[in-house]
């Protein structure tokens, strides 16, 4: 990842996906960090991503962590 720019993931590969924030709604969760595995990399960058038991397809990248994104894992 040098420049800046991002490696898009591989297929099977762990990544961490940030829900989005329902805690506007009536018995809503607010966001949180889950971990998530590629099932799909799509065209145009942004990947499917299996987590917590749901499929979120189309999930754009923001190293950030913003709710409804994916990101890579800290390194230890």
């Amino acid at each position: 990842m040098s420049n800046g720019e991002v490696v898009a993931p591989r297929v099977g590969q762990g990544v961490r996906y940030v829900s989005d924030d329902y805690s506007h709604l009536e018995d809503g969760k607010p966001s949180e960090v889950l971990s998530a595995v590629v099932v799909g990399v799509r065209d145009d960058g942004s990947v499917d991503v299996r987590a917590g038991g749901f499929t979120a397809g189309a999930v754009g990248y923001d190293a950030g962590g913003a709710p409804g994104t994916w990101h890579y894992p800290e390194k230890a």
